[in-house]
């Protein structure tokens, strides 16, 4: 009986990595690479693992009881970049405030989901597969996985999806990008995403390659057998796809130096190179800020406006911003309150960012209601992050958010039609 991908990916192994020393690889026949998306649009989504505060992020400012609940990480007032005549960002967010002034971006503020779990594995599954009723270490399908079936599986492109790790050399599979036809394929080096032969043989290279896709290439009739042979095969050809993609870029612009700027220059790179790519997802930790936050968030907080001004001005110079979006979330915020050290403890709600030419930037939302709290001390949401992800999806990638959501939530309306 044949099996799906899925029920190898769930019976056979808890993690395959193919070592061409040693990027990972989907299962998926491919039979042509740079293979365009359905929508020919780029999603490009931010991961801030860890918790970040919203609350020193976009600033409450004419909020007395924010001052009250925060006597020494509070914000003062006058270095507040002001939005409105109630929030503001983190005076480290001069750039990003740029983008904003210029209305580049849309802040959805108090962004959370019924019944707020406070771990971090769990909250991180919760948004990556888009249902508060998931449990972390159950097998499910990611809300991007999901529509990367939908929408990309038809490219036979192992790089129609994208995951460049964590700045940080780890590869780890966000849950968002589990499929069942489509996964990603997971990228932190372009020199080391090709097949490694031996270096004191560089005439043989051709002959080891050769030699790997003959025997990736025999007929078996057991379908196990043809999923890894099919692997290399797709390895050998995704990598050499790569690589020659990538040198269509030319560096100009000048990234911050740090792993959010790697990625986002990596992904600049790989946009610029016509890969295919519909998905590409970055990550920058750090943010669980329980003791000694006000250096930390700050330095995190300057990456992200650094990194995302020079994303936008390479976009631009490459002529790609009308094809790109990016969106940036955390799996929670902050408590209110701040700590005994100098930080703050987990919370709930917290605010999410969208960028791209086609965003009708501004503010969406209200600034939490810190006069009304849970038993806890945490605020308490307004919008539900899955109304994010369908404005998304109807409004950008042109299509039905229902199947992949599971409900119909409202149109948030940051996106230009």
């Amino acid at each position: 009986m044949a099996h799906s991908r899925r029920d190898f990916l769930k019976g056979t192994l808890s993690v395959l990595s193919l070592s061409l020393a040693a990027p990972t690889f989907c299962f998926q026949s491919s039979t042509s690479f740079g293979a365009p998306n359905s929508s020919g649009k780029v999603l490009v989504v931010v991961e801030l693992d860890g918790g970040n505060d919203g609350l020193n992020t976009v600033v409450p400012y004419s909020d007395k009881a924010y001052y009250a609940a925060r006597p020494n990480l509070a914000i003062a007032e006058n270095t507040v970049l002001k939005a409105d005549d109630k929030v503001g960002f983190h005076p480290a967010m001069s750039k990003f405030k740029g983008l904003f002034d210029q209305k580049r971006i849309a802040v959805i503020q108090n962004i959370g989901y019924p019944n707020p779990n406070l771990s971090h594995f769990q909250s991180r599954a919760i948004f990556n597969r888009a249902d508060p009723t998931t449990r972390e270490e159950a097998f499910q399908l990611g809300w991007l996985g999901k529509y990367g079936d939908l929408k990309l599986s038809n490219t036979d492109n192992p790089l129609s999806i994208i995951n460049l790790g964590d700045g940080r050399g780890s590869l780890a599979l966000p849950k968002s990008l589990v499929g069942d036809k489509v996964i990603a394929s997971s990228i932190n080096s372009f020199p080391l995403y090709q097949f490694q032969t031996d270096s004191k043989y560089p005439s043989d290279r051709n002959n080891q390659i050769n030699t790997l896709v003959k025997s990736n290439g025999a007929t078996s009739t057991k379908d196990d057998f043809l999923y890894i042979s099919q692997t290399g095969l797709d390895a050998v050809a995704s990598s050499e796809s790569l690589q020659t993609g990538i040198k269509k870029y030319t560096p100009v612009i000048k990234y911050p130096e740090n792993g959010l700027g790697v990625q986002l220059q990596m992904a600049a790179q790989i946009i610029a190179g016509d890969l295919g790519a519909g998905i590409i997802h970055v990550t920058l930790g750090g943010f669980d800020t329980h003791s000694g936050q006000k250096n930390d968030q700050e330095e995190l907080l300057m990456a992200i406006s650094e990194g995302f001004d020079a994303f936008y001005q390479d976009l631009v110079r490459l002529g790609k911003a009308d094809s790109v979006l990016v969106m940036a979330f955390s799996e929670f915020g902050r408590r209110v309150r701040e700590n005994g050290s100098a930080g703050t403890d987990h919370g709930t709600s917290g605010p999410m960012f969208v960028m791209g030419n086609a965003v009708k930037g501004g503010l969406y939302g209200n600034s939490p209601d810190l006069t009304r709290l849970d038993s806890a001390g945490n605020t308490i949401f307004d919008i539900d992050f899955r109304a994010v992800y369908g404005t998304i999806f109807s409004d950008w990638l042109q299509t039905d958010p229902q199947p992949i959501l599971g409900s119909k939530f409202e149109n948030i309306g940051f996106i230009n039609k």
